[in-house]
């Protein structure tokens, strides 16, 4: 696989510049405010989107997720297209969601209950209309969704509290063939893969908001 992205975020401290990658196009932030804390991409304003152009929609990308809690996530987003149009994958202390962005919110549509501790590795690739998402290298989800044709691709952050780093971004390796389009839970959830956990971002922006106004 071919390096696109990388970014180990260890310069000076801004609330407001996140700063050029060692490898790959300067960001953009897409929404709220980004900068460095720490060595760290943090949003000072949240919720905060930044997201590089990679030049192909088919992308593998991961972060080490930082302080993260039931509430905070760092999130793995593919195919931006609007702050109300991509694909993600979020990385709570508790779970790993696939979520979609919409004109409603943003849409957890599958969790998958799973402990992260702060600098789990977050990884989440697209390639020929699948989505998987790993943590630190192990497949957790692996789903069809539409097909996706921005380049743009980035990370999401909820909070001013959550952290990423080690940013990398490579193009993805073709599908195998016995697992493309297989739906894989490795903490062995049953029934419809889209399960009644899933809850409706309400623009609270934490999940205990949304699901405290009934999401």
């Amino acid at each position: 696989m071919a390096l696109l992205l990388q970014d180990d975020f260890t310069r000076a401290n801004s609330t407001t510049v996140v700063g050029s990658p060692v490898v790959g196009p300067a960001p953009v932030t897409q929404s709220g405010v980004a900068g460095i804390s720490s060595n760290a991409l943090y949003a000072s304003t949240a919720a905060g989107a930044i997201t590089w152009d990679l030049g192909t929609p088919n992308v593998e990308l991961s972060v080490l997720a930082s302080t993260i809690t039931a509430a905070n996530y760092v999130m793995v987003m593919l195919g931006f297209v609007s702050t109300t149009d991509f694909w993600g994958v979020g990385m709570y202390s508790d779970n790993m969601s696939l979520m979609r962005g919409n004109a409603a919110g943003v849409w957890a549509m599958h969790e998958v209950a799973v402990a992260n501790a702060s600098g789990t590795k977050l990884t989440a690739s697209y390639r020929d209309g699948v989505i998987r998402a790993y943590r630190n290298d192990l497949m957790i989800m692996n789903f069809e969704v539409d097909i996706i044709t921005s380049t743009k691709h980035g990370v999401r952050m909820n909070t001013a509290t959550a952290r990423a780093d080690e940013l990398r971004g490579y193009d993805s390796p073709a599908l195998d063939a016995d697992t493309t389009g297989e739906t894989v839970s490795v903490v062995g959830l049953e029934g419809d893969p889209f399960i009644p956990s899933a809850f409706v971002y309400q623009g609270h922006d934490t999940k205990i908001q949304d699901l405290a106004a009934g999401a």
